[in-house]
């Protein structure tokens, strides 16, 4: 569903990279600004996914000082208990930073296909039940001539422990913010990849922001158990109309 948006009180200012093409009849935009988890650990200041490695080294699976400077991580953590609802984050008022790149827990499924690694709080298998909040931004660029707005569209593959429930689209612009739920997803957790696409309205020549939620769900034998997330997009772009 796509929903008009409310106020989200934290927002990083960056850019990205665009290919605009020149032509008479407008196309869709083609972007690099949405990063693969794991991909680079540039501050987010600087400009799209740049990267054509993966970071390396990284941390130990318990975490480290080693980040994605992509990929951001609602704070204090977890957003929410396990047995609340799923936070929106449209309406959450929380702090994010920069996700440690940690070597994956040992259950995982961790294809080494050089476009992704796995991300993940600090504490490797002590991490408390509940909802987790991953964001990365990205740049939506100038309007094409007669064309006002652009619909955003993602496909990729993801895989999280426990499960992947929701993501978000948000945008910034000129004081406005707009969010909402933009795919609702039944994933195939952390042994195998789930496919996704969504779509949204954004307007020209904001900042936004997309937001994986993620539920860590409690284990009748471990009170703390490891959570995380990897995320490869396979074709982003921006439809004028």
């Amino acid at each position: 569903m796509n929903s008009r948006f409310i106020n989200f009180r934290s927002a990083l200012l960056c850019t990205a990279l665009f290919v605009v093409p020149s032509l008479s009849i407008a196309q869709d935009v083609p972007s690099t600004a949405f990063c693969n988890t794991g991909r680079t650990e540039k501050p987010v200041s600087l400009a799209g996914c740049l990267a054509t490695e993966l970071v390396s080294p990284i941390n130990p699976v318990d975490g480290g000082a080693i980040v994605d400077g992509n990929w951001l991580l609602a704070t204090p953590y977890p957003t929410a208990t396990y047995t609340a609802p799923a936070p929106n984050p449209c309406s959450l008022v929380s702090r994010y930073t920069p996700v440690p790149i940690n070597e994956p827990w040992n259950s995982w499924y961790n294809p080494d296909d050089g476009r992704s690694q796995w991300i993940s709080p600090l504490g490797g298998g002590t991490t408390p039940p509940g909802w987790y909040v991953y964001a990365s931004y990205f740049l939506v660029p100038p309007a094409l001539d007669g064309y006002p707005s652009y619909e955003l569209n993602m496909t990729g593959q993801l895989m999280a422990d426990d499960q992947m429930a929701y993501i978000y689209v948000a945008d910034f612009s000129a004081g406005e913010v707009s969010c909402g739920q933009i795919a609702a997803l039944s994933s195939n957790g952390f042994t195998s990849w789930t496919p996704f696409s969504a779509s949204a309205p954004v307007r020209p020549n904001s900042v936004g922001y997309v937001y994986f939620i993620v539920l860590n769900d409690y284990s009748t034998s471990h009170t703390v158990n490891p959570t995380g997330l990897r995320v490869e997009y396979q074709s982003t772009s921006f439809r004028p109309y």
